[in-house]
């Protein structure tokens, strides 16, 4: 005996034989409790979606579908969305997250996270911080990595060696670490 649901799901997992990729969100149409087939609709760009069905023992990959990352999103066009901004938010994701609808977006925003719409504005355009925190001492070390590396493209090649080399012995003969 089928049971009859309308459940949305996401795979979380693959499953080929059964043309269930991960990322795909459907409603689970039909449970058969006596052999334990599961029988879902997945959605499709065309509106018409594909039936797929698979026993529960060979596939447990699904989640409830009412939400998703916006990176889980990406490439995917939704009917409505309902977006909750994080202080967490740069360009790249406000614009994944506001391209991803067909008819509507709503975005709820915690008062503490940002106080009007300008410093909303501003926090969805921040870039992405992609340097590492850096301290003076490295700072000072990567210039001098830079400098050299700037002299050994100038063709000085041997003569920086033959300058570290010395360098190198001298540290050594003074007893100090190189």
């Amino acid at each position: 005996m089928a049971r009859r649901l309308t459940e949305p799901v996401q795979s979380t997992y693959t499953l080929k034989p059964a043309r269930i990729y991960n990322g795909n969100v459907g409603t689970i149409t039909a449970i058969y409790g006596d052999t334990g087939a599961i029988r879902a609709r997945m959605d499709a760009a065309s509106g018409q979606g594909r039936e797929v069905a698979w026993s529960a023992s060979e596939f447990a990959g699904l989640r409830h579908g009412y939400a998703g990352t916006i990176y889980k999103s990406q490439g995917r066009t939704l009917d409505h969305t309902y977006l909750y901004h994080t202080h967490h938010w740069r360009s790249a994701a406000s614009y994944v997250a506001l391209t991803r609808q067909r008819e509507s977006a709503q975005v709820f925003v915690a008062r503490e996270t940002a106080r009007d719409t300008a410093q909303l504005a501003r926090q969805m355009a921040r870039e992405e911080i992609k340097a590492a925190p850096v301290s003076r001492q490295h700072q000072a070390a990567l210039a001098a990595v830079s400098r050299t590396t700037h002299t050994l493209k100038q063709g000085g090649w041997a003569a920086e060696a033959q300058r570290l080399a010395q360098r190198h012995a001298l540290g050594y003969r003074r007893g100090l670490k190189p």
